[in-house]
């Protein structure tokens, strides 16, 4: 079983005898489990559970009737058993932080945003390194009833400006082309095998965030980023093409690097945002970048 899972059950084992004393203030509460961790995106296994795993879930609660039965509703969450199924809570610790239990929205979104709002101007979004951003919207809300948390998260899952992710398109295209259509072949040409290794390496990671932009997904840490890839709509020839790439060598990739360059450029000419024409994907920066220069 993932963490996801064991924790919903958790929550709805526990939730009628922990919420009862708070009775006034449950049409406040929502629960679910989102933020830090494999287990939030639904990428953990046998080997995530050596550190931070086990069941546990948070409650939110808007910043008025957190300071009224925050402390005492973290005490009974404190309480709780555990273990539960075999499995113990998984601890808070100070380099990992709080990542269960009680929290104020406004602070919680906080830890992802960096303030205690939603991002308004240009500015505001791209300081936010963009793994916190798909961070602050994975897991599951158990449940909702009042909609704030909600409404928060659906304004962040809802993407970046148009504008934003052209630039974000751009900027992939610009590394892949650099990377693996041009550098790349330069760097066997000096028989510079490092440099070779760091290109292909580069041009896989910026293959799969393009790919997130297009499909306007944020991308996540990026030891989850070719298996996030595979969720994404239309992504799973890539998700192939780069797994057999990760395990080519330097030397034989050319023809994998077309293949893969030639697919992207497939689906940005589909999706409108270029046109037809040279196959490398650095002519078509400019193309992409129209219209991400206006304000908001």
């Amino acid at each position: 079983m993932q963490g996801l899972e064991l924790s919903r059950r958790f929550y709805l084992t526990h939730r009628d005898a922990l919420l009862r004393p708070f009775m006034p203030w449950q049409e406040h509460i929502a629960a679910g489990l989102v933020g830090f961790g494999s287990d939030r995106f639904g990428f953990d296994d046998a080997i995530s559970q050596d550190h931070d795993f086990g069941p546990g879930f948070c409650l939110w609660l808007p910043q008025k009737q957190f300071d009224t039965i925050g402390v005492k509703l973290q005490a009974a969450y404190d309480a709780l058993p555990k273990t539960f199924e075999g499995h113990a809570t998984a601890p808070a610790s100070r380099r990992a932080g709080q990542r269960t239990g009680v929290f104020a929205i406004p602070a919680f979104y906080a830890t992802f945003l960096g303030a205690p709002a939603l991002p308004v101007s240009d500015a505001d979004w791209l300081q936010i390194p963009e793994y916190l951003l798909a961070t602050a919207c994975n897991g599951q809300v158990f449940e909702d009833t009042p909609g704030e948390f909600s409404r928060w998260r659906r304004q962040i899952a809802a993407y970046y400006p148009e504008r934003i992710q052209r630039r974000k398109l751009a900027q992939a295209a610009g590394r892949i082309a650099q990377t693996g259509q041009y550098n790349l072949p330069r760097s066997l040409a000096r028989g510079d095998a490092v440099a070779a290794n760091l290109m292909l390496a580069e041009f896989i990671r910026q293959s799969c965030l393009l790919a997130h932009a297009l499909c306007r997904r944020y991308a996540p840490h990026d030891k989850w980023l070719h298996r996030s890839l595979a969720r994404l709509p239309g992504q799973q020839t890539l998700h192939a093409q780069l797994a057999k790439l990760a395990v080519t060598a330097p030397q034989d990739a050319a023809a994998q690097i077309a293949e893969v360059s030639a697919g992207l450029l497939a689906g940005l000419i589909e999706a409108g945002f270029t046109e037809p024409g040279s196959d490398f994907l650095e002519h078509h920066v400019d193309a992409l970048l129209e219209g991400s220069t206006e304000t908001r």
